[in-house]
């Protein structure tokens, strides 16, 4: 049977970097019937080598000011349609560069398998052309890049990167929370770097997997990273979900925040939810919505952090 599935998976794979090469040869066309010096001025190496260079811990949508250069000229010269297909192209490229990097990264043995799903969903969309005008030009694609990168790691109902937590969050805390804040600091061992969750709507198969044992299954395989990465101390996340009032008004979620808190880690309040993220918290319930209507639920912002060594614990990882 494992025989099997690994014969699968190299099928699969060969499949992907088939799909990716030929897509890369199409775009390359594209261009230069479209835009005929465009990649002799802008080779996607130097694109990459750019990106290659940004810090560690930069945010997945980080743009720096060579990549911001880089794109304004692109769309001076050529327009911003000529942006887009230069961004596939780039997107190609690093899909193909991530396989042979995939091969001697220490990585849980699932990951490169999520990896492949999301590189398949990114080529998918390009080939269909699901993604309308304008997605392919920042920030819109950033955790496509991110993902190309290798910088945003697929874990299942959360993708996770390499952060920092921010110290504003933990300068204007009540003298109670101040007190567990100060506590899961000693615990962490400092602000960073620690793995930081993201949800990514346009990734189906991951979303489907936010159930309970789907949760589970992202923090193990956030402690088996842990296990490769001496020097990261946890995982952290902020949403709406690990609001302690949905004990109370949607019971069904209140293991988001019980798994963490239940098990060594902390949940801080960071404030009051901002608009796009109370549309969050509300569009998928009709119970939560009415109660915010009516004024008697306000979504809050939370922040979960789980340490490693608890974590660790928690997932069986010596």
């Amino acid at each position: 049977m494992q025989g099997t599935r690994a014969s699968v998976s190299a099928y699969l794979m060969n499949m992907l970097i088939e799909n990716a090469a030929h897509w890369r040869g199409h775009l390359i066309a594209e261009l230069e019937r479209s835009s005929p010096d465009l990649l002799d001025k802008h080779p996607p190496s130097g694109y990459i080598d750019s990106l290659d260079a940004y810090p560690p811990l930069a945010s997945y949508w980080h743009v720096s000011d060579q990549i911001r250069n880089r794109c304004d000229s692109i769309v001076q010269e050529a327009g911003a349609p000529a942006l887009e297909t230069y961004h596939k192209l780039v997107l190609v490229t690093l899909i193909l560069r991530a396989w042979e990097r995939l091969e001697r990264c220490q990585l849980p043995a699932d990951i490169p398998c999520l990896y492949r799903e999301n590189f398949a969903r990114i080529i998918a969309d390009i080939d269909t052309g699901r993604e309308g005008p304008g997605f392919y030009l920042y920030p819109t694609f950033c955790k496509e890049l991110a993902l190309c990168t290798m910088r945003l790691i697929p874990a299942g109902p959360q993708k996770i990167c390499l952060r920092g937590l921010p110290r504003s969050w933990f300068l204007r805390k009540r003298p109670g929370e101040l007190l567990r804040a100060t506590r899961l600091l000693l615990n962490l061992g400092g602000f960073r770097p620690v793995y930081e969750m993201h949800t990514d709507s346009r990734d189906l198969p991951a979303m489907r997997t936010s159930t309970p044992d789907g949760w589970r299954q992202f923090y193990r395989r956030v402690a088996a990273l842990l296990d490769r990465q001496p020097a990261v101390r946890g995982v952290a996340g902020t949403g709406w979900f690990f609001d302690p009032q949905l004990e109370r008004i949607s019971p069904e979620l209140a293991y988001l925040r019980q798994l963490v808190a239940g098990n060594g880690g902390t949940v801080l309040c960071l404030g009051p939810c901002r608009d796009h993220e109370i549309k969050n918290a509300t569009q998928l319930s009709a119970s939560r919505r009415q109660l915010y209507l009516e004024g008697k639920y306000r979504p809050f912002n939370y922040l979960a952090v789980w340490p490693r060594k608890p974590l660790l614990a928690w997932a069986g990882v010596s």
